[in-house]
Protein backbone atom coordinates (compact mmCIF):
# COMPACT_ATOMS: atom_id res chain seq x y z
CA UNK A 1 0.00 0.00 0.00
CA UNK A 2 0.95 3.66 -0.40
CA UNK A 3 -0.05 6.26 2.19
CA UNK A 4 -0.40 9.78 0.78
CA UNK A 5 -0.47 13.03 2.72
CA UNK A 6 1.34 16.16 3.84
CA UNK A 7 3.31 14.97 6.91
CA UNK A 8 4.53 17.78 9.17
CA UNK A 9 3.18 20.39 6.75
CA UNK A 10 5.22 19.41 3.70
CA UNK A 11 4.41 21.63 0.73
CA UNK A 12 4.00 18.74 -1.69
CA UNK A 13 2.25 15.38 -1.25
CA UNK A 14 4.45 12.71 0.30
CA UNK A 15 4.06 9.01 -0.48
CA UNK A 16 5.21 6.27 1.89
CA UNK A 17 4.98 2.54 1.26
CA UNK A 18 4.27 -0.50 3.41
CA UNK A 19 1.93 -3.41 3.99
CA UNK A 20 -1.39 -4.07 5.67
CA UNK A 21 -0.29 -6.16 8.64
CA UNK A 22 -3.47 -6.63 10.65
CA UNK A 23 -7.16 -5.83 11.07
CA UNK A 24 -8.56 -4.63 14.39
CA UNK A 25 -12.30 -4.83 15.02
CA UNK A 26 -14.04 -1.92 16.69
CA UNK A 27 -14.78 -1.41 20.37
CA UNK A 28 -16.81 1.01 22.47
CA UNK A 29 -14.52 3.94 21.57
CA UNK A 30 -13.01 3.25 18.13
CA UNK A 31 -14.21 1.97 14.79
CA UNK A 32 -12.60 -0.97 12.99
CA UNK A 33 -9.10 -0.27 11.62
CA UNK A 34 -6.51 -1.64 9.26
CA UNK A 35 -2.95 -1.71 10.60
CA UNK A 36 -0.02 -0.71 8.38
CA UNK A 37 3.72 -0.28 8.67
CA UNK A 38 3.69 2.48 6.05
CA UNK A 39 5.01 5.69 7.60
CA UNK A 40 2.08 7.83 8.78
CA UNK A 41 2.80 11.09 10.58
CA UNK A 42 0.87 14.20 11.68
CA UNK A 43 -0.35 15.74 8.45
CA UNK A 44 -1.16 12.39 6.83
CA UNK A 45 -4.52 12.13 8.57
CA UNK A 46 -7.41 12.12 6.14
CA UNK A 47 -5.20 11.29 3.18
CA UNK A 48 -5.84 8.13 1.19
CA UNK A 49 -4.09 4.80 1.46
CA UNK A 50 -4.08 3.20 -1.97
CA UNK A 51 -3.12 0.06 -3.86
CA UNK A 52 -3.05 -0.60 -7.59
CA UNK A 53 -6.74 -1.48 -7.22
CA UNK A 54 -7.79 1.84 -5.66
CA UNK A 55 -8.34 3.44 -2.26
CA UNK A 56 -8.43 1.01 0.67
CA UNK A 57 -8.93 3.57 3.42
CA UNK A 58 -8.06 6.88 5.06
CA UNK A 59 -4.94 7.49 7.13
CA UNK A 60 -6.23 7.98 10.65
CA UNK A 61 -3.77 7.65 13.54
CA UNK A 62 -0.55 6.16 14.85
CA UNK A 63 0.87 4.72 18.06
CA UNK A 64 3.08 7.52 19.30
CA UNK A 65 6.67 6.38 19.80
CA UNK A 66 6.23 3.12 17.89
CA UNK A 67 8.18 2.22 14.78
CA UNK A 68 5.62 2.75 12.00
CA UNK A 69 2.45 1.32 13.48
CA UNK A 70 -0.32 3.24 11.79
CA UNK A 71 -4.07 2.85 11.51
CA UNK A 72 -6.32 3.19 8.49
CA UNK A 73 -10.10 3.57 8.52
CA UNK A 74 -11.45 1.16 5.85
CA UNK A 75 -12.98 2.91 2.85
CA UNK A 76 -16.06 0.65 3.07
CA UNK A 77 -16.76 2.27 6.45
CA UNK A 78 -16.18 5.81 5.15
CA UNK A 79 -18.24 5.72 1.92
CA UNK A 80 -21.70 5.73 3.61
CA UNK A 81 -20.65 8.87 5.53
CA UNK A 82 -19.71 10.86 2.41
CA UNK A 83 -23.19 12.33 1.75
CA UNK A 84 -23.16 14.01 5.17
CA UNK A 85 -19.63 15.31 4.52
CA UNK A 86 -20.64 16.75 1.15
CA UNK A 87 -23.68 18.37 2.72
CA UNK A 88 -21.59 20.05 5.40
CA UNK A 89 -23.46 18.31 8.21
CA UNK A 90 -22.22 16.60 11.34
CA UNK A 91 -20.81 13.10 10.95
CA UNK A 92 -22.89 11.00 13.31
CA UNK A 93 -22.41 7.27 13.71
CA UNK A 94 -24.55 4.89 15.70
CA UNK A 95 -23.35 3.61 19.05
CA UNK A 96 -24.58 0.99 21.53
CA UNK A 97 -24.25 3.17 24.61
CA UNK A 98 -23.77 0.07 26.74
CA UNK A 99 -21.11 -2.05 28.40
CA UNK A 100 -20.95 -5.69 27.37
CA UNK A 101 -19.63 -8.81 29.07
CA UNK A 102 -18.46 -12.02 27.34
CA UNK A 103 -20.69 -15.01 27.91
CA UNK A 104 -19.35 -18.23 29.47
CA UNK A 105 -20.63 -21.69 30.48
CA UNK A 106 -21.12 -20.43 34.05
CA UNK A 107 -22.93 -17.26 32.92
CA UNK A 108 -25.08 -19.22 30.49
CA UNK A 109 -26.13 -21.66 33.21
CA UNK A 110 -26.99 -18.78 35.54
CA UNK A 111 -29.07 -17.10 32.81
CA UNK A 112 -30.82 -20.31 31.79
CA UNK A 113 -29.08 -20.94 28.48
CA UNK A 114 -28.22 -24.45 27.38
CA UNK A 115 -25.00 -23.21 25.75
CA UNK A 116 -23.14 -19.86 25.95
CA UNK A 117 -24.30 -17.93 22.88
CA UNK A 118 -24.42 -14.19 22.38
CA UNK A 119 -22.90 -11.44 24.48
CA UNK A 120 -24.29 -10.17 27.79
CA UNK A 121 -25.43 -6.59 28.39
CA UNK A 122 -23.83 -5.61 31.69
CA UNK A 123 -24.86 -1.93 31.79
CA UNK A 124 -26.91 0.40 29.60
CA UNK A 125 -26.41 4.16 29.76
CA UNK A 126 -29.32 6.61 29.90
CA UNK A 127 -30.02 7.98 26.44
CA UNK A 128 -28.89 4.84 24.63
CA UNK A 129 -31.24 3.57 21.93
CA UNK A 130 -31.09 0.21 23.74
CA UNK A 131 -32.84 1.83 26.69
CA UNK A 132 -35.56 3.17 24.43
CA UNK A 133 -35.93 -0.31 22.90
CA UNK A 134 -36.54 -1.85 26.33
CA UNK A 135 -33.36 -3.91 26.47
CA UNK A 136 -32.16 -4.48 30.02
CA UNK A 137 -29.05 -5.40 31.96
CA UNK A 138 -28.41 -9.18 31.83
CA UNK A 139 -30.13 -9.52 28.47
CA UNK A 140 -28.03 -11.58 26.07
CA UNK A 141 -27.76 -10.14 22.55
CA UNK A 142 -27.77 -13.12 20.19
CA UNK A 143 -27.87 -11.23 16.89
CA UNK A 144 -28.71 -8.04 15.04
CA UNK A 145 -30.45 -8.23 11.66
CA UNK A 146 -28.69 -10.94 9.64
CA UNK A 147 -25.68 -11.16 11.98
CA UNK A 148 -25.35 -13.73 14.78
CA UNK A 149 -22.83 -13.28 17.60
CA UNK A 150 -20.66 -15.71 19.51
CA UNK A 151 -20.11 -15.40 23.25
CA UNK A 152 -17.51 -12.65 22.71
CA UNK A 153 -19.78 -10.58 20.48
CA UNK A 154 -17.95 -11.50 17.26
CA UNK A 155 -19.94 -12.11 14.09
CA UNK A 156 -20.39 -15.80 13.32
CA UNK A 157 -19.81 -16.13 9.58
CA UNK A 158 -17.67 -18.12 7.17
CA UNK A 159 -17.92 -15.30 4.61
CA UNK A 160 -16.22 -12.58 6.69
CA UNK A 161 -12.49 -12.35 5.94
CA UNK A 162 -11.76 -10.21 9.00
CA UNK A 163 -13.12 -10.56 12.51
CA UNK A 164 -15.91 -8.07 13.09
CA UNK A 165 -18.13 -7.69 16.11
CA UNK A 166 -21.28 -6.14 17.49
CA UNK A 167 -19.69 -2.68 17.72
CA UNK A 168 -18.85 -2.82 14.00
CA UNK A 169 -22.41 -3.87 13.13
CA UNK A 170 -23.85 -0.91 15.03
CA UNK A 171 -21.35 1.63 13.67
CA UNK A 172 -22.06 0.52 10.10
CA UNK A 173 -25.78 1.04 10.71
CA UNK A 174 -26.42 4.70 9.93
CA UNK A 175 -28.58 6.59 12.44
CA UNK A 176 -32.22 5.83 11.76
CA UNK A 177 -31.58 2.38 10.31
CA UNK A 178 -34.04 -0.25 11.48
CA UNK A 179 -32.59 -2.99 13.66
CA UNK A 180 -34.04 -6.36 14.54
CA UNK A 181 -32.27 -7.39 17.74
CA UNK A 182 -32.61 -10.98 18.96
CA UNK A 183 -32.10 -11.35 22.70
CA UNK A 184 -32.29 -14.08 25.33
CA UNK A 185 -34.19 -13.12 28.49
CA UNK A 186 -35.76 -15.17 31.28
CA UNK A 187 -35.18 -18.47 29.50
CA UNK A 188 -36.67 -17.36 26.17
CA UNK A 189 -35.55 -15.82 22.89
CA UNK A 190 -37.36 -12.74 21.64
CA UNK A 191 -36.98 -10.14 18.91
CA UNK A 192 -36.99 -6.41 19.54
CA UNK A 193 -37.29 -3.90 16.71
CA UNK A 194 -35.71 -0.48 17.10
CA UNK A 195 -33.58 2.05 15.21
CA UNK A 196 -29.86 2.77 15.52
CA UNK A 197 -28.95 6.13 17.06
CA UNK A 198 -25.78 8.05 18.04
CA UNK A 199 -24.55 8.22 21.62
CA UNK A 200 -21.41 8.92 23.61
CA UNK A 201 -20.40 8.87 27.25
CA UNK A 202 -20.33 12.64 27.78
CA UNK A 203 -24.06 13.25 27.69
CA UNK A 204 -24.05 14.36 24.04
CA UNK A 205 -25.84 12.12 21.56
CA UNK A 206 -22.91 11.87 19.20
CA UNK A 207 -20.35 9.21 18.46
CA UNK A 208 -16.80 9.77 17.15
CA UNK A 209 -15.86 8.51 13.69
Amino acid sequence: VKAIGYPFGMGEPHVSGGEISNFIPGDSHYCERLVTDAAINPGNSGGPTITTHGVVGLNTSIIDGANNIGFITPISYVIPLLPALKGGGDILTSHLGADLQPNSPANAKFLGQAQPAGIIVSQIYNGSFLTAAGIKDRDVILGINEHKFDRHGNIISHEVHHKRNIFDVIRRALPGKELDIKIFRNGKEQNIKTTAEPFNYFGIRRSPL
